[in-house]
């Protein structure tokens, strides 16, 4: 049964009884459904099912926007699949979930790199340089 089935069969039942039946809360539900999704796209990339690992990643976003690890995934995917603007748009979302987290800050800069290698647009070696400096900047290296 998929997670967003259970999820609402749960969430109408009423609080009482979903305590008594000890049956998970929709935020339990939805966590583990994204787990679930996360770790599918994973497998299928690891695969090289790139395009089947994006869907994972697309729904598994369409159902909690704020997963940086699935932002960060996708920026990946996209990257693989020459989709280098989408790549970025993904990176950069990443960052903004997590602003104080130095890898999100290298990741970007990775992706501008291979954005560069990809379409041999000049621009994405300032915004590439950017970002590692911002990385460095939390690191203090």
């Amino acid at each position: 049964m998929r997670a967003s089935v259970v999820w609402r069969v749960v969430c109408n039942l009423p609080s009482p009884i979903r305590k008594v039946a000890n049956l998970p809360t929709a935020k339990e539900i939805v966590l583990t459904a994204s787990i679930d999704l996360y770790n599918e796209a994973e497998r299928l990339k690891d695969d090289g099912n790139y395009e089947l690992a994006i869907e994972k990643l697309t729904e598994l976003l369409t159902g909690d926007e704020t997963h940086a690890l699935a932002h960060s995934a996708q920026a990946v995917l996209y990257g693989k699949v020459d989709q280098h603007a989408t790549a970025i748009a993904h990176a950069v979302r990443a960052s903004e979930l997590e602003p104080n987290d130095s890898f999100s800050w290298t990741a970007l800069s990775v992706i501008y790199q291979r954005a560069f290698a990809g379409t041999n647009n000049q621009q994405y070696i300032q915004m590439a340089e950017d970002a590692m400096a911002k990385s460095r900047m939390m690191t203090g290296h």
